[in-house]
């Protein structure tokens, strides 16, 4: 059980840092992709569904920090993180996401 977590993890860490880098290459330069790594991180210990960490920009480095402290990158970066999370959950379950009819057949009395 735990492998499929950790496999399933691993799915949808790809599908959000290819969303990541796909999207906010779009807006800005030197948009690096550091790949996907596997780590035993304790927030995610213990996790029952599949769990990931994302490291959105290093503070450390001056335009990234700058970055950071821009409400749009931060809109951006969430929808990227968005994005990918409903591309994971499309390839693993593509009804998933179908819009149910809010307005379902009425009777034969037009209630």
């Amino acid at each position: 059980m735990q492998n499929a977590k950790i496999n399933e993890s691993s799915r949808l860490a790809v599908h959000v840092q290819k969303s990541m880098q796909r999207y906010l290459r779009k807006y800005y330069s030197r948009i690096k992709s550091k790949g996907v790594k596997q780590a035993p991180f304790y927030v995610l210990l213990g996790a029952q569904m599949p769990a990931i960490l994302i490291e959105t920009s290093f503070i450390s480095n001056p335009r990234e920090c700058k970055r950071l402290n821009s409400t749009a990158y931060q809109d951006r970066m969430s929808e990227a993180i968005v994005k990918g999370i409903r591309e994971y959950i499309k390839d693993t379950n593509p009804t998933a996401l179908m819009k149910k009819n809010p307005n379902p057949v009425s009777n034969r009395y037009g209630g």
